[in-house]
């Protein structure tokens, strides 16, 4: 329908030109789109080596000690 519109305009209209601004914004969007994914796939494939080093680590190398709870602050704000 919209190329039927498009031949029935003069050229220079308005059409035309909504028409040519709307095949550009395609154009750079369809780019951005590309790159995007391009740069999704790209981290992917970089993320794969690690994701396969660090399956088999554990996350108890990586625990906080547990300290308790500190007495001696509830004693100092109960006197205040």
């Amino acid at each position: 329908m919209s190329l039927s519109i498009d031949l029935l305009t003069p050229l220079g209209g308005v059409l035309s030109y909504c028409s040519l601004l709307r095949i550009a914004l395609d154009a750079i969007f369809g780019a951005l789109l590309f790159l995007q994914c391009l740069s999704s796939l790209h981290m992917f494939v970089f993320m794969l080596p690690w994701i396969f080093s660090l399956r088999n680590l554990s996350l108890w190398h990586f625990r906080v000690p547990n300290v308790g709870f500190n007495q001696g602050l509830l004693a100092g704000l109960t006197l205040l």
